[in-house]
């Protein structure tokens, strides 16, 4: 029903009045044509209000204001030697402005097919309670203090968006995206460049095929994905936050919820969250520091550390070696611990009354490497393995540690 209102609207709109027009030439066989239009919205029907711009190759800037009044300046940049020709090109290409008889429908449409040598730069202000719809062949998108939906397409330029309240769907097919100081659920998508959030209240989901992922001071769920860059978390307070890439670094500090990150191809560092921790990576190293909840780590060919880690632990990793500080925090249920690496040493230090039962194995060369414990412990070895055994209290938590071609080395916390 409201694509049919929408429809309905668009074939009604009228051509408003140009205030303003000029032609001049520029520079380096440039000329510059300018059209502004000035025309007031009725106060009534602000729910309704959308400007759809589509068919533009250029910038666009919107900034809302507490204004009843829309102000539109449309500037064509032509690349010519003969002003003939640049005067042709001009009136040829100049976007079909409409709006309906109240001002709370507008388009902007440019030319589907524009040459090669045109290019657009829109500039404009309008009252803040405005959606905004765009569909655009090429340029930057720039859109501030907007009351309404923001659904944002280009296909080759980056998207900046500013303190907006509403839901907000933005892509570019070759450039970054940028959101800042809003209100509303996010879905970003790049294809070749960097997705950033910054002090927005909302859900946040976003993938890009070749850039960096920074999300900081969000209140909201958190789900993204690069190919082909880093991932950089910090000052979140979600229920849930997932962050994937394929061939980076990732990096979170000051979570407040459970938290999911995996790489193929890079190091995981984390510190300071309240919540669970699942970290996996296939070729990198993983650090932990200060983590209230259960942690379950996976490295294929990277070394585990983690430090103040207060829930269950679980790390495995393929070749590395395995250092965990353990903190016994009383209003977490389970405490329980299983360390493996196939290739590596294992250091557990967990607090003098941590109440375990603490099982530990070595496979491989005997004759090599050892099990050494701060507490009482017994030692038996077969063919094949070392064996040690420690009930510390009253052996509540199972504490299970596994290492081939590796030392263990069992702390007790001073």
């Amino acid at each position: 029903m409201q694509n049919i209102l929408t429809i309905i609207l668009i074939s009604s709109l009228l051509f408003p009045q140009k205030i303003f027009e000029s032609f001049d030439y520029n520079s380096n066989h440039s000329f510059v044509g300018i059209n502004s239009y000035e025309f007031t919205v009725d106060e009534d029907g602000k729910e309704n209000r959308t400007l759809i711009i589509k068919d533009i190759f250029g910038d666009i800037t919107i900034v809302g204001q507490e204004t009843y009044k829309v102000n539109i300046q449309e500037e064509i940049k032509i690349k010519s030697s003969s002003k003939y020709d640049a005067k042709k090109y001009y009136q040829e290409n100049q976007s079909k402005i409409k709006k309906s008889a109240d001002g709370n429908m507008i388009e902007i449409r440019g030319n589907s097919r524009p040459r090669k040598s045109v290019y657009y730069n829109f500039t404009i202000t309008l009252p803040e309670q405005f959606s905004i719809k765009t569909m655009i062949t090429g340029g930057d998108i720039d859109i501030t203090n907007i009351s309404g939906v923001a659904h944002v397409i280009t296909s080759g330029g980056d998207i900046e968006l500013k303190e907006i309240s509403g839901k907000i769907e933005a892509k570019t097919s070759g450039g970054d995206v940028e959101v800042s100081d809003s209100e509303g659920n996010v879905n970003l998508t790049s294809s070749g460049g960097d997705i950033v959030v910054s002090y927005t209240d909302g859900q946040i989901s976003g993938t890009t095929s070749g850039g960096d992922i920074i999300v900081r001071h969000v209140e909201g769920d958190v789900d993204v994905s690069t190919s082909g860059g880093s991932i950089d978390f910090s000052y979140i307070n979600s229920q849930n936050i997932v962050g994937i890439t394929s061939g980076g670094d990732i990096d979170a500090a000051d979570i407040r919820g459970n938290i999911e990150l995996r790489t193929s191809g890079g190091d995981i560092t984390v510190e300071d969250i309240d919540g669970n921790f699942y970290g996996k990576t296939s070729g990198g190293d993983i650090d932990l520091e200060s983590v209230n909840g259960n942690v379950e780590i996976y490295s294929s060919a990277g070394s585990i550390q983690g430090f103040n880690l207060a829930g269950i632990v679980q790390a495995k990793t393929s070749s590395g070696d395995i250092e965990i500080y353990k903190i016994w925090n009383r209003k977490l249920d389970r405490h329980d611990i299983n360390l493996v690496t196939s290739f590596g040493d294992i250091i557990l230090n967990i607090p003098g009354e941590f109440p375990a039962t603490i099982n530990a194995r070595i496979s491989g060369n005997k004759s090599s490497y050892e099990i050494e414990s701060d507490l009482p412990i017994t030692i038996t070895t077969d063919f094949y393995n070392i064996y040690g055994r420690s009930v510390n209290g009253a052996g509540t938590y199972s504490v299970e540690l596994q290492t081939t071609n590796g030392d263990i080395n069992i702390e007790e916390e001073n």
